[in-house]
């Protein structure tokens, strides 16, 4: 009995170191699995494009570090789509996955088809510029995505606050309670009313602050708008339509002209 109770505890010890090495080998294997590719294409700048050893290296780098950012990105957007919920908005997971497909097509271009095709060297430069807008435009995915999460969790957070509003306070729930016993008759529609209430209050302070933000700044775009209001693109053209719609800005162009504060 002691030995099966051993064996049993020396299986459970094996398991766990198997999984642990398995952990960590999963951990860092994404991060040196790019090194022979960076190789590749280092040493495929220097032959094929008579780049200094210096600058091959750097440029491997970046394009190695723009995979790894690219395919992150892509893979928490497509997560984010897979899980969030049917009010939520959508992340342009489409748009990250063409960028893996660029930087696909740039390490292949530069280690394989350099070498059937030698002529093609001439062009290759070309693929640097396409490179650094695949790094801008995968900053600005990740930048609209944490906007994203940040509008979310305000919206949630102003609903709690709206739930919060039309609650009743445990004195009031005895005295509801109470007052129902005494046959006193209670609207069914105050709470309504309360959500509402508190939903537009909460609305109209925050298009405060955005008329607020366009006084000080006309010319200011809804990307920054919404990074300095922590709110969504999606929410700050709502409220600009809305504002603009009763009267109280109008665009002309070049920003936001403030009609009536």
């Amino acid at each position: 009995m002691a030995d099966q109770s051993f064996l049993i505890r020396f299986r459970e010890a094996l398991s766990e170191i198997e999984t642990n090495l398995t952990d960590g080998i999963a951990a860092i294997g994404p991060w040196i699995t790019p090194i022979p590719s960076a190789v590749l294409v280092a040493n495929a700048t220097v032959k094929d494009l008579h780049w200094s050893a210096e600058l091959a290296w750097v440029a491997a780098a970046i394009i190695e570090s723009l995979g790894l950012t690219t395919v992150s990105t892509s893979l928490l957007l497509w997560e984010y789509n897979a899980d969030k919920r049917k009010t939520d908005p959508d992340a342009p997971f489409l748009l990250a996955a063409s960028l893996v497909g660029v930087y696909l097509v740039s390490t292949i271009g530069l280690t394989v088809l350099l070498d059937i095709f030698p002529d093609l060297a001439r062009y290759a430069p070309a693929l640097f510029p396409i490179l650094a807008l695949v790094g801008a435009v995968n900053l600005a995915l990740r930048s609209g995505h944490r906007r994203r999460l940040a509008g979310i969790t305000q919206e949630r957070a102003d609903r709690k606050a709206e739930r919060q509003a039309v609650r009743p306070p445990v004195g009031n729930l005895n005295d509801l309670l109470a007052s129902n016993a005494t046959s006193i008759t209670v609207n069914p529609d105050s709470s309504l009313v309360k959500a509402r209430q508190a939903r537009a209050a909460i609305q109209g302070n925050r298009m405060d602050n955005l008329l607020t933000l366009y006084r000080d700044n006309p010319t200011i775009g809804v990307t920054d708008a919404a990074r300095t209001l922590n709110m969504s693109r999606q929410t700050v053209y709502s409220y600009l339509d809305r504002l603009e719609n009763d009267g109280r800005i109008r665009r002309n162009g070049h920003g936001v002209e403030i009609i009536k504060g």
